[in-house]
């Protein structure tokens, strides 16, 4: 549901540390996520069973049930939730007391061999999970596309949007017109609701509907009523305002061309990699002192192409070169307002 302290700026850098993808979801739309609010329906389902029998003390069959539900195969894996941790088939208390009569010797396998064997096991799985994933996302969309209405909206459409009431947020309601700022994905589309304390908002095509002015007059309208109708609506004339002017405001045809030419001239050095000089040289004389040797950093898996790729771009622009000194320091990265790294 984009929630801040899932966007939060110490989860992007965790994302980015451990090489992992968010993918933000839509507001009011729980199709976006089905198997998680499937999950809780299934959970809040099993957890009012075992609270009205037994009022008291419904806490103590929580643990029960989730036992109940991690050991079903769920449907669009095929497998349960347990084997895709654990590589193995959960084992009852039942199944532990046949094993105990059933069995006459002890495994002579190794604590490698069987770790290898399960990494293997799960390996294969996790294949097995993918196609049966894919396999059940085109069998939902098939059935959501029997029904479902191709729509759009371009830049400055005015739309309504589906919204819980200020009164009840399990009751919603068609609110605004609000116009579109601009298109973000296939179906996800950037809403400036100007009377909002959160102006700027992305909601699915399915929130959405798209406003038609009234074009019929009221019995009592006007000359002056119509002169207040062509007027500019508020949230264009906030949006102008803040767009500010643009260069072609300030300069004049001849500064334009000044300003071009000037750019021309000194390409070489408006470049985006570091240039060099030979016009001197410098070096540093350290003496007789003790060689200050620092370790490198840890650095995340996710930052290792990273620093290998610029490491090879300076060795072959001469920037740096390999040495074998007893002088060393790390390397620090600094993540930048872009999001690149500056190393």
């Amino acid at each position: 549901d984009q929630g801040s302290n899932f966007t939060s700026q110490m989860l992007t850098e965790i994302y980015r540390l451990l090489g992992v993808q968010p993918i933000r979801t839509s507001p009011y739309h729980p199709q976006t996520d089905g198997l998680v609010e499937r999950f809780n329906q299934t959970l809040k389902r099993m957890l009012k069973k075992a609270a009205m029998d037994n009022v008291k003390d419904w806490d103590k069959f929580v643990p029960y049930l989730l036992f109940a539900y991690r050991e079903v195969p769920q449907a669009s894996t095929g497998f349960s939730p347990f084997e895709l941790v654990y590589g193995r088939q959960v084992r009852g208390p039942l199944d532990i007391l046949k094993e105990s009569w059933e069995a006459s010797t002890k495994s002579d396998e190794s604590v490698v061999s069987y770790v290898l064997a399960v990494q293997e096991k799960l390996a294969k799985m996790s294949e097995l999970v993918q196609e049966n994933m894919a396999g059940a996302q085109r069998e939902q969309k098939r059935w959501y596309d029997r029904n479902a209405r191709q729509r759009q909206f371009e830049s400055g459409d005015q739309v309504l949007v589906l919204l819980p009431t200020s009164s009840n947020k399990l009751l919603a309601q068609w609110q605004g017109p609000y116009p579109v700022l601009r298109r973000v994905g296939g179906v996800n589309y950037q809403v400036d609701m100007y009377d909002k304390r959160k102006r700027r908002r992305i909601f699915h095509v399915n929130m959405l509907r798209k406003w038609h002015t009234p074009t019929a007059l009221s019995l009592w309208a006007d000359e002056a009523m119509e002169t207040e109708a062509d007027e500019i609506p508020l949230w264009k004339e906030a949006q102008e305002m803040q767009e500010g002017p643009s260069l072609s405001d300030h300069l004049t045809s001849h500064q334009r061309d000044e300003l071009q030419s000037l750019l021309k001239e000194f390409r070489h050095v408006l470049q985006n990699s570091p240039g060099r000089t030979f016009l001197t040289e410098h070096s540093i004389a350290t003496g007789s002192a003790h060689a200050m040797r620092q370790p490198p950093y840890r650095l995340p898996h996710a930052y290792r192409d990273v620093v290998l790729q610029e490491l090879q771009e300076m060795e072959e622009e001469g920037i740096i070169e390999r040495s074998s000194s007893e002088w060393a320091a790390p390397i620090v990265l600094v993540p930048k307002k872009d999001g690149t790294l500056r190393f």
